[in-house]
């Protein structure tokens, strides 16, 4: 009795180590198959992508004779109203991607002003790409600054006094959805950006 009892155990115990491993490899596999689904959900857009999409040139004005404006971090001379950046500045992006450039505002009249910005209709209208205004410098990383519309938006609660000079990052962002054959092609029209300000404070 005891041998069948000991044989019997024995087979049980032969048994385990094979028992461990098919479930081993079925985990494995089930793993595989949710590494394998993320990846095809993240990469699926890119995946139709082998060539960038560009962003046209842009016009920044300044709509206040009191400001003055310049591409990059230092102030423009007065009576500079207004720069462009060629389209190379926004070009070559993927869905999903997000590139700046500084542009400077100064204030060359005698009061404080409140800045706001806007954009031009129909740029304000396509959905293929996003703008926005970043005060500081251009650094890498998602669309953080405030988002523009064809309605002035405030930049900041704080006045730019007299003589002051304000840096703001211009960030494109290309849409994660935008269509593949967008690719190769200039995604919205040429934009422009307005700065406009307020004098006496902000109301």
């Amino acid at each position: 009795m005891s041998r069948r009892k000991s044989a019997k155990h024995g087979r049980i115990q032969r048994r385990i180590p094979r028992t461990a491993a098919i479930l081993a490899g079925v985990s494995a596999l089930i793993l595989a198959t949710v590494v394998a689904i993320i990846a095809s959900s993240t990469t699926g857009t890119l995946a139709l992508w082998n060539d960038g999409a560009d962003i046209p040139e842009a016009s920044i004005t300044v709509g206040s004779a009191e400001l003055s404006i310049a591409a990059g971090n230092q102030p423009g001379p007065k009576g500079q109203a207004a720069v462009q950046f060629p389209a190379s500045t926004f070009s070559r992006m993927l869905p999903g991607d997000v590139l700046g450039t500084p542009v400077t505002v100064t204030n060359r009249g005698t009061g404080p002003v409140s800045l706001q910005a806007s954009l031009d209709t129909a740029s304000a209208a396509q959905t293929d790409a996003r703008f926005a205004l970043r005060e500081g410098g251009c650094v890498a990383g998602p669309l953080t600054g405030t988002v523009l519309s064809a309605s002035p938006s405030p930049l900041g609660d704080a006045d730019l006094a007299p003589g002051a000079s304000r840096t703001y990052c211009l960030q494109s962002e290309l849409s994660s959805s935008v269509a593949a054959t967008k690719q190769g092609t200039s995604v919205v029209p040429n934009f422009t950006l307005s700065f406009s300000g307020t004098t006496g404070g902000t109301p």
